[in-house]
């Protein structure tokens, strides 16, 4: 007979996929080492230290696994992308950090493709010369619009 009959549950968390603009999955494991059963196991998901979420295990044998899957979502500039995800149950807890960097840096890179790309499609749009020609008439535009405005309210003071 073993030494010690009280089981503690082991945590093994592993990155399942890690592919950019797609939220992150992580597996988990839940192992019984010990020659006991356990019973009515609760399974706290942490975001960044605060609840997400809670999984029951009514039975774990002895030596048995129970796997699931966490899913850490995928935001704009992170937002809403957690910095570390906790798994807690039975005073065991694993702590494992997201790739929120990675997000973040994804982000900013489509952010500024797409503003590039706009750019770069009003340019061609306007072929060259026309955009000097753009320029000195929207620049017209804006002054004969602020004498306008500050005309009308020189008017409305007197």
């Amino acid at each position: 007979m073993p030494t010690e009959r009280v089981s503690k549950a082991l945590i093994k968390v592993n990155e399942k996929t890690n592919v950019p603009f797609i939220a992150e999955k992580f597996s988990v494991e839940i192992e019984n080492p010990g020659p006991t059963a356990l019973y009515d196991q609760d399974i706290e998901i942490l975001f960044d230290e605060s609840l997400n979420s809670t999984k029951n295990i009514q039975v774990l044998p002895p030596y048995g696994k129970y796997t699931f899957e966490v899913t850490s979502p995928f935001s704009f500039l992170g937002g809403k992308t957690p910095n570390t995800i906790a798994v807690r149950t039975a005073g065991s807890i694993v702590r494992v950090p997201t790739s929120k960097n990675k997000v973040i840096i994804y982000s900013l890179l489509i952010f500024f493709l797409i503003v590039f790309s706009v750019i770069i499609f009003i340019l061609y749009k306007l072929k060259g010369k026309k955009v000097v020609a753009f320029i000195k008439n929207l620049k017209t535009k804006l002054k004969s619009k602020y004498d306008r405005v500050f005309s009308k309210s020189k008017k409305d003071k007197s």
